[in-house]
């Protein structure tokens, strides 16, 4: 099984969180919005069981630090529809 992969680049109006696992980008007015967010996705969708990636990308859309979280081993249905919500708040 391949990584989950989310993102964070710039773009004009400011900085876009991207996850495999969604249907588009989530906009933030500033990088550290987008970082914590993505951070917070990733450990929530590592919560269900899947191995996740996360790229941040500086102004000048360079690569500027990685992160791996790998996937937890939920103990029983509670704790994966704990995670599983947690993840579509984050998403909304």
């Amino acid at each position: 099984m391949s990584d989950h992969v989310i993102r964070v680049s710039p773009v004009a109006d400011g900085w876009q969180v991207e996850c495999s696992l969604t249907g588009g980008p989530i906009t933030f007015s500033t990088d550290d919005a987008a970082q914590s967010k993505a951070r917070a996705l990733a450990l929530c969708v590592a919560g269900l069981g899947l191995d996740v990636r996360v790229f941040v990308h500086d102004a000048s859309e360079a690569l500027r630090s990685t992160a791996r979280y790998f996937a937890d081993d939920p103990e029983g249905a509670e704790s994966l529809a704990a995670a599983f919500t947690e993840a579509i708040a984050l998403l909304g």
